[in-house]
């Protein structure tokens, strides 16, 4: 969901050609088709938008119109999907290999293997990922 700041009833627009490219091209489609956007003295427009690629699931979708802002919030209702490998929750780690973590963890790793007897490939990788670990 989000503020694509595209109107998507502006057929004309390159913007909105090239949205509609790649969203389609990757097997999403948008939800929303009404307006989106209302704020006094300017056109209504279509800049907020739900994307799935589950059309088959979607019960129910809408805006809300509301004065808290200009944008309407939007709502979606999916059916409750029961097999519990559909969907996976795939976790990203993501490190930070600065220069300064990649020092720390060249002199503590070092440090460690100075003080740590190494007796087989376990204790290795045991130690190298505690390092690791603590540094990035």
């Amino acid at each position: 969901t989000g503020d694509f700041n595209i109107n998507l009833h502006d057929s004309d627009s390159r913007k909105v050609e090239k949205y509609e490219q790649v969203v389609y091209s990757r097997g999403f489609n948008p939800i929303i088709s009404i307006m989106t956007h209302e704020k006094p003295g300017c056109v209504p427009s279509c800049i907020d938008n739900i994307v799935t690629n589950d059309l088959d699931n979607v019960i129910t979708s809408c805006t809300v119109k509301d004065k808290i802002s200009h944008h309407h919030p939007l709502y979606l209702a999916l059916n409750h999907v029961t097999d519990t490998n559909f969907c996976k929750i795939k976790r990203k780690q993501y490190y930070d290999f600065s220069t300064s973590n990649v020092d720390k963890f060249a002199n503590n790793l070092s440090k460690r293997f100075e003080t740590t007897t190494i007796s087989n490939f376990d204790s290795f990788a045991d130690t190298f990922n505690d390092v690791y670990e603590d540094c990035f």
